[in-house]
């Protein structure tokens, strides 16, 4: 049953996304840019993080495709949320596959922030798991405005200069550069960057992802 599953997920992501495929882990494919996802047909892998439920600041509840907003084509991932406004609080989807990016340059991703959410404090950021499953941040969020599609960037084509401006990790053996080879994870997230202290009105209501690409 193990290898049935495996077998039929990587069938699944062949169809889904078609992009072009390496190894870097045995007979395992791996993606390869460029790749768009524009969720005309599906999720593509794209989907809440399993933790999600397990952590109180993960507010996003549910996933699915929409006509409601787009920025491209005739559909777009619809994630229904539930931000409290006086807390930080996030809502991340993931895309677990190994992924070699040698040769990217970045990573983007169109959100749009309904009207009714009419916080300021509403940002979003992509992140990389690479490696031994290193987390590694996009140092800067991205402001999101209500009622407009907002384009998140992360930068690939970084030097061992900057690298450290644009990601956040523990150390160089650990950062984006000596691991854009071995990723195993990427993750769009929306995040509410609330307090106690700067609180915000809450919103609870639909957030749209669409057009995330890899070039």
């Amino acid at each position: 049953m193990r290898y049935t599953t495996i077998i039929i997920n990587l069938v699944m992501g062949l169809v889904m996304v078609q992009p072009a495929l390496t190894s870097f882990a045995g007979d395992i494919p791996a993606l390869k840019p460029p790749a768009v996802f524009d969720f005309e047909k599906d999720k593509e892998g794209w989907d809440i993080a399993d933790w999600a439920g397990e952590q109180k600041d993960c507010v996003a509840k549910s996933i699915e495709l929409s006509v409601d907003e787009v920025s491209k084509g005739k559909n777009s991932l619809k994630i229904m949320t539930d931000f409290p406004g006086d807390k930080w609080t996030q809502a991340p989807i993931e895309y677990v596959r190994d992924i070699d990016l040698t040769g990217a340059k970045r990573i983007s991703a169109d959100i749009f922030l309904p009207k009714q959410a009419r916080s300021e404090l509403f940002q979003a950021r992509i992140i990389v798991t690479a490696g031994a499953w290193w987390f590694i941040e996009m140092k800067a969020p991205v402001k999101l405005e209500h009622g407009k599609w907002t384009t998140v960037t992360a930068k690939l084509d970084v030097t061992d200069a900057d690298e450290g401006q644009y990601w956040r990790f523990k150390d160089k053996a650990q950062g984006i550069l000596a691991n854009l080879s071995r990723v195993r994870k990427l993750t769009v997230r929306v995040e509410y960057n609330a307090s106690s202290k700067n609180a915000g009105a809450p919103y609870k209501g639909p957030v749209y992802i669409d057009n995330i690409v890899i070039e």
